[in-house]
């Protein structure tokens, strides 16, 4: 049920199941997307309940669900937080977007300083790959530590005379 509606919802911020879709432009937009912090709160949020039960060490396989709750952190969370990144990066170095000109001006806005926006892409991909990466990491670790600490406390009690 929790990935379906990461599905739904990033197909929804993708403009995939709205009547204006015009491209494949990932949600992007040069005035920003409204929904961008909405999306990467909702995001951050939907994972606490996967991370304290993966404390509590509840999982019997942390390792594929770790990649389950990343890869819908990724779909979820990554192109907000790129588009984001991407356009504060290349706006704050004073970068601008062409709109174009005649009856199709402001689809397809195109950046003026090509560099710019490249360094500025880069610095939004690798964060937009960095959020479900330490996602992954901390799931699995928690998950792990708190199966070690379990099984460690059986250890104890087994070896221990006295709690017999």
């Amino acid at each position: 049920m929790w990935f379906m509606a990461i599905l739904f919802l990033a197909a929804s911020y993708l403009g995939l199941l709205t009547y204006h879709y015009i491209g494949p432009q990932l949600g992007f937009s040069v005035d920003g997307n409204s929904m961008n912090w909405w999306m990467i709160t909702f995001g951050l949020f939907s994972v606490l309940p996967f991370i304290l039960s993966a404390r509590r060490g509840v999982f019997e396989k942390p390792l594929d669900l770790a990649v389950i709750v990343a890869f819908g952190v990724l779909l979820l969370v990554g192109p907000p937080a790129f588009n984001s990144v991407a356009l504060s990066i290349y706006s704050q170095g004073g970068g601008e977007f062409d709109s174009g000109q005649g009856d199709y001006s402001g689809e397809v806005s195109t950046p003026t300083d090509q560099q710019s926006w490249n360094i500025a892409n880069g610095a939004g991909l690798f964060v937009c790959n960095l959020i479900p990466l330490l996602v992954f990491i901390t799931i699995w670790v928690l998950s792990s530590r708190s199966k070690s600490d379990s099984k460690t406390i059986e250890d104890q009690k087994s070896t221990n005379p006295q709690n017999k």
